[in-house]
Order: structure tokens, then C-alpha cells, then sequence
């Protein structure tokens, strides 16, 4: 946060109702994380610091899964599968291997040479097959590779399951092997094992959904024409949204992914939130001059990736790198979860402060050791009732959330009428 930037307005102190005003700076520089049970307030809490943060042209960006942030006034929403996608051509083999559901170490180094082959036979051979291995010099492929540095990295990854195939080259026989040549024939056996990775990938490339999700282009077919749908929306790619929103200050504007369309898919719900997640934090890196942005992640309990869990993997996680990383190049984690469980103990320990909603469980608090002197009172409070905690107050600070009043935010339970 820049300056004095003051949040007034979104909250009142209880019992006497006088307003808070908090530095954005004393709430956010070291994180913040909403914790409370289901219905206690932790989304009209989020949405009120959103707001005060708009008012104050500074920057917003929510990883938002259920889509209910993208109808939030003023607002610009990039949703995954209609209006934006992920492009990927962009994706690592790590991240491509985990969506199609291939586990197999030896199997994504052969994908990701397969997808560094097509981007040869895109780019630098100008040709639309495979790029074929068999009898292909060392030194032509090296030649080859320093020229692709001098492309886009573009590729048809509708040829994926043909290139693999190519992978599996070896030399002739020992007594005409040739170690100058990328192989002289096919590794017959191992194109046979490859034959279940195969189908997984054809059926990721045939899923309408991974389609819109990340602008796959439809599998070719023999009697193909070419068709463009003049109907079709534009979409804006998810890393282009993300960059312009990190190199300028907002203008009454915040960003909301909705990310919605992968709520059956947690799986790859998990990835794209980490891969954004961390793409966010590189752009902020790398850019010379950027604006503070508060990154805003509902639900975060359920989009950590495994590796957020395991001392030394926490670094492959998206959102625990922000935690980690984000606060030198100014960008900032308010996270929200049910339950302080729901958290590994590593990331949970980067929250410099906390706005903790009703909490009931012995569990729970013994989690949160700093909010110990007052377990009593947190168990207690009404839906709304919330206490500021952390290394931005001397004092726990106990307040009423009060509802933006130009915002519509309805997150309630449907009531049973008679």
C-alpha cells in the first residue's frame, strides 16, 4: 500500500458503534487471513475491505471459484470458459502432465520433449506433422533449438499423442548404431506402454470443457473445413488481464477471475489456481514499476495443492510462493478459510494478521495461539462480529462488518418458509 491509505467505512466497534479506520498498510503489508464457520461473515467481511481498498483507487485481484464475486459493482471479470482463457501454449509440462493425470516421472520428461518437438516443427520447420526423429543429426537438432529461441513458442497440440510416439527412437543395432542421430528407429515396446497416456491425453484435447478452458483448438479431422464463428465472444487471455492490472493503479476497478466453470474439477481447479497464483507474483517480479495489489482467494482451503502440505514442496505452490515471496515485489494474500485446520502449519504461519469470524473448536484455536486470551469471546459472536488480531494491533480489536452500501452481496443460506 502506498502512503496513508486509510479503510474507513467497513466496520464499526462494538458496543458504542464508532467507525474504524485502519491503514491499508498496518492490514495487509504482512497478509491477512478471514477465518470463521460457514455463515459467520467471512464474504460480506472480504467485500467490505474490497470495497474501502476501491474506493481508494488501490488494486484488487480475486481468485474468485464459486462465482460470486463477479457481479460485484464495478468490477472487471475474466471468466474461465466464456470471456477468458488460459492459454496453453503456456503451460509447463508439469502443469500440462498434472491436468491430463500423468504421474509418471519418466512419462513428463517425454512430454515435455514432445511438446519442445512441436514447437520445432511450428516454428522453425514451418510444417504441420510431427516432427520426426528417426535420422535427425544431433547437431541439426541443437542447430534447430537455438533457432527457436528467435520464435514464439506457439505449438498444435493437437499432435501431441503422434509426437510422443516420435519420442521413442533408439539407436540400431549395436554393431550399426549411429550415437550422432537422435535414434535410427522406433522403441516399439515402449510406444506400446505409452498407449493408456494416449488416450488420457486425446480425451483431455476432446473435453469441451479443457477446450474453453484453455483455448485448445478442436482435434483435426480428415474431412475437415475450416469454419469461424463470427458469433463467438472475445476472449482475453487470463495472464494479459492479470498484467494489466499489475502495472497500473486502478481507477475504481478491481479484477475478478471466476473461476467457476472448474468447480466439478477440483483437481485442475487446484492447478489453475496455483498457476495463476504464481504467474501473478512473476509479473509483479519482473515489472520495473508496479502498484501494490491485494490478491483475494475465497474457498483457499480447498485450491492448495498437495504440495503446500510437504515441508520443502511448499515452494511449488502458488499461493503459498505469494505468501512467501509476494511481499517484496508488493503483492499481498488475503486469504479466506473455515477453519484454520484447513491450512498447513507453514503457510498458516506467514499471516501476519487475522480477522477471525466465529470460531467454536478447542482444535481450531489452539491453532491460532495468538488469539488464546480470548477463545471465550471468539465462540461467541453473532454472524458479522468479527475481531481484528495480529502484528498490526497492540490490542485485539472487536467489530461489527458493515455491508458496502452501493454493494449487492448475497451469500445467505436459503431460509425454509412455510
Amino acid at each position: 500500500m502506498t502512503g496513508t491509505t486509510n479503510l474507513d467505512g467497513f466496520a464499526v466497534r462494538r458496543p458504542f458503534a464508532e467507525p474504524v479506520v485502519i491503514e491499508a498498510n498496518r492490514l495487509f503489508s504482512q497478509h491477512l487471513l478471514i477465518v470463521g464457520q460457514t455463515g459467520s461473515g467471512k464474504s460480506t467481511s472480504a467485500v467490505a475491505l474490497l470495497n474501502a481498498l476501491m474506493r481508494q483507487n488501490q488494486t484488487g485481484i480475486i481468485l474468485d471459484p464459486t462465482g460470486e464475486y463477479a457481479h460485484l459493482p464495478h468490477a472487471v471479470v475474466g471468466k474461465l470458459g466464456d470471456n477468458a482463457f488460459i492459454d496453453f501454449a503456456k503451460l509447463s509440462a508439469d502443469q500440462l502432465a498434472e491436468i491430463i493425470g500423468i504421474d509418471d516421472d519418466i512419462v513428463v520428461a517425454m512430454l515435455s520433449a514432445a511438446m519442445t518437438s512441436l514447437r520445432l516443427a511450428y516454428n522453425v520447420l514451418h510444417q504441420e506433422t510431427p516432427y520426426v526423429k528417426v535420422g535427425v543429426s544431433w547437431t541439426d537438432y541443437e542447430a534447430q533449438l537455438e533457432r527457436l529461441h528467435d520464435f514464439p513458442r506457439p505449438y498444435d497440440i493437437r499432435l501431441l499423442p503422434d509426437q510422443l510416439l516420435e519420442e521413442c527412437v533408439q539407436p540400431a543395432s549395436d554393431a550399426e548404431a549411429d550415437f550422432s542421430l537422435l535414434g535410427q528407429q522406433y522403441d516399439r515396446p515402449r510406444q506400446r506402454q505409452l498407449v493408456p497416456v494416449l488416450a488420457a491425453v486425446r480425451k483431455f484435447l476432446a473435453d469441451p470443457t479443457m477446450q474453453r478452458l484453455f483455448r485448445l483448438p478442436r482435434p483435426k479431422r480428415r474431412s475437415e473445413q475450416v469454419h469461424v464463428d463470427t458469433s463467438a465472444k472475445t476472449q482475453y487471455d487470463v495472464v494479459y488481464l492479470l498484467t494489466m492490472f499489475a502495472a497500473m493503479k486502478a481507477q475504481h476497478r478491481f479484477l475478478v477471475i471466476d473461476l467457476s466453470a472448474l468447480r466439478s474439477n477440483l483437481k485442475v481447479g487446484k492447478l489453475v489456481v496455483s498457476t495463476l497464483a504464481a504467474t501473478l507474483l512473476s509479473i509483479k517480479t519482473n515489472l520495473p514499476h508496479t502498484v501494490p495489489i491485494v490478491l483475494t482467494v475465497d474457498e483457499a482451503h480447498r485450491y492448495l495443492t498437495e504440495a503446500a502440505s510437504h515441508v520443502g514442496w511448499v515452494d511449488q505452490d502458488g499461493l503459498s510462493r505469494v505468501a512467501r515471496e509476494g511481499r517484496k515485489a508488493g503483492l499481498y494474500l488475503m486469504l479466506m478459510t473455515q477453519s484454520p485446520l484447513d491450512l498447513p502449519s507453514q503457510l498458516l504461519g506467514e499471516f501476519g494478521n487475522l480477522l477471525v469470524h466465529r470460531v467454536t473448536t478447542i482444535d481450531e484455536l489452539s491453532k491460532l495461539p495468538i488469539v488464546n486470551d480470548i477463545g471465550k469471546e471468539l465462540a461467541q459472536q453473532n454472524v458479522g462480529e468479527a475481531t481484528f488480531v495480529g502484528n498490526g494491533f497492540e490490542e485485539p480489536l472487536t467489530v461489527t462488518m458493515v455491508r458496502a452500501g452501493d454493494v449487492q452481496h448475497d451469500t445467505a443460506s436459503p431460509v425454509f418458509r412455510d
